[in-house]
């Protein structure tokens, strides 16, 4: 089964709203105004980022809870009615699948992972579903938005009232502004960022951002593009689909553990994911790097007198900074803050400087 990447009833509106938009290869919006402005929100104010492509898995039947939770790497089985956790799928190398959030509602389940047409986190729970009770399928009339920045909890408080008071890291809440009913969530990092989700249908979601943006009150609101977006993310740290999310790396390398449970009961790929921990056999970590001039490809071995000793994932201009920064998975003995290597491919050289991550201001 194919997903779509966007949501096209969403999408549609959002370019009719703002036809300046740049629109990226998957149908999606890179850049709403400019990068600028889009980053200077996410650090100020309050971005809006249309998530709509995630994937969105509905799941039903009486097995669900006990299945996911063995086949991943968190503690399902303690999810309630109207609960979310975030935990990982990871293959029996213990390398990543993806990384996703369950929820669990009155009569069903939803599980919302990367935006990837190619299904792959469907397609790997599928494959395991032999006898199990379990009913498994697309949901792709939801819209899904991210809103983050400094000032995203008091502008929400305005939009939402006491519903905002009732949420924890877990909670799912219900709510219901002048007949727009949607879902909420909040999600708390453990690098202390938070951001919340507005989730429900895709019809209520294009009267629900029009809605969103003709209130903003006193406040910076604004929606962010991907390009923004991606900015803020690899300053944070914070590993994606497909750069960091998949088969070449492990939970252990990408700052991950926090979502892997060795107190649950056995999961696909923990042995693995237990041996690297308990005996500090992680081969590679997740850093950041700041190159001294700007790359034309984001694509970069890391080396160090010759040697291939990582690989930069992501790439992208900070603003914060003035500089081109990066993520890369570099083996542990040269992933010390300071240390400069060389980053090249076969038409680049250029010089980059190891970081911790998130990025120092």
């Amino acid at each position: 089964m194919e997903k779509k990447v966007e949501n096209k009833l969403i999408n549609e509106f959002l370019k009719e709203r703002f036809p300046a938009a740049e629109i990226n290869d998957r149908g999606g919006i890179s850049v709403y105004s400019s990068v600028e402005k889009e980053y200077y929100t996410l650090k100020n104010g309050v971005g809006i980022k249309n998530s709509s492509g995630k994937l969105f898995l509905k799941l039903s039947g009486k097995d669900v809870l006990d299945f996911i939770h063995r086949i991943s790497t968190n503690n399902i089985n303690s999810l309630n009615v109207n609960e979310k956790i975030e935990t990982l799928f990871t293959n029996d190398k213990g390398r990543i699948i993806d990384k996703a959030t369950m929820m669990r509602f009155d009569y069903n389940f939803m599980l919302v992972g990367s935006p990837d047409e190619n299904a792959r986190l469907y397609r790997w729970i599928d494959r395991y579903i032999i006898s199990e009770d379990i009913n498994i399928g697309h949901e792709d009339d939801n819209f899904l938005f991210e809103v983050c920045g400094p000032q995203a909890e008091s502008y929400l408080t305005l939009i939402c009232g006491k519903f905002i008071d009732a949420l924890d890291n877990k909670r799912i809440v219900n709510v219901n502004i002048e007949g727009l009913i949607f879902k909420i969530i909040k999600n708390e990092f453990p690098n202390g960022l938070t951001n919340y989700w507005l989730f429900g249908e895709a019809s209520v979601g294009v009267k629900l951002i029009e809605y969103l943006l003709n209130h903003v009150s006193v406040f910076e609101v604004q929606m962010v593009g991907e390009k923004a977006h991606d900015i803020f993310r690899i300053e944070n740290g914070i590993p994606v689909f497909p750069n960091e999310l998949n088969d070449n790396y492990n939970p252990n390398e990408l700052n991950l553990m926090h979502l892997v449970d060795f107190n649950k009961g056995c999961f696909i790929g923990q042995e693995v994911i237990m041996r690297l921990d308990s005996y500090d056999k992680v081969q590679r970590e997740l850093v950041g790097v700041i190159f001294e001039s700007e790359p034309v490809n984001g694509e970069f071995d890391v080396t160090n007198s010759g040697e291939i000793i990582g690989e930069i994932t992501s790439t992208a201009y900070s603003h914060k900074l003035k500089k081109n920064i990066g993520l890369a998975l570099i083996r542990k003995k040269y992933a010390i803050s300071g240390e400069k290597y060389l980053a090249k491919n076969d038409k680049e050289r250029i010089g980059i400087k190891i970081t911790g991550l998130p990025f120092s201001k």
